[in-house]
């Protein structure tokens, strides 16, 4: 059918760099090729035009969305996907968008350090489309992390110093400052 598997040259799997993991001396964090296969082929059934095949996909995506590692891979094929699943790289985009908003406040911190790293990455990226969709969910993501923060200590009110979320995040400030200062657009 002409359609690239997530399997078949996955290269672009495999040479992933390992991303820093949560916490002083915890093991670097690598993608599980059987993990974005699955969730490339579940993408794609999502965007299908049979209806079974998108049910299908859409009750797996939200079983699916209540793990941080469903939530680093996920990232992993925004950030790093190739040319030839753009379509799919956008679907899972937005499918990371909707997760942020209505499960982050459910992971840790510590959990999402992948996905942290990987969509700052995915910021400087030549694709607008992967730019925009980073930028929004770490946006997003901070948004949430400092949100609960500020649930939990009610003592931290608007004004107050800057928030353990960010202070933990520390190239966040530095990625989006050196965006906003540089020649390219975020």
């Amino acid at each position: 059918r002409g359609r690239h598997r997530a399997s078949e040259g996955g290269s672009w799997i495999m040479a992933a760099a390992p991303v820093a993991a949560g916490g002083p001396g915890a093991a670097p964090w690598a993608p599980k090729a059987e993990a974005i296969s699955a969730i490339v082929d579940m993408l794609r059934k999502a965007v299908s035009q049979d209806p079974a095949q998108m049910s299908e996909a859409m009750g797996t995506l939200q079983t699916w969305e209540s793990s941080p590692e469903f939530v680093n891979h996920l990232s992993f094929v925004l950030v790093k996907c190739p040319p030839e699943l753009v379509p799919i790289r956008d679907v899972a985009g937005g499918t990371l968008t909707g997760i942020i908003s209505r499960k982050a406040q459910n992971f840790t911190s510590e959990s999402l350090v992948p996905a942290k790293q990987l969509l700052l990455s995915g910021i400087a990226s030549s694709e607008e489309s992967v730019r925009n969709f980073c930028a929004n969910n770490v946006a997003a993501l901070t948004r949430v992390l400092v949100r609960r923060e500020r649930n939990e200590r009610s003592n931290l009110a608007e004004g107050a110093p800057i928030p353990q979320a960010i202070r933990a995040w520390p190239e966040l400030i530095s990625t989006v400052m050196g965006g906003l200062c540089s020649d390219s657009a975020i």
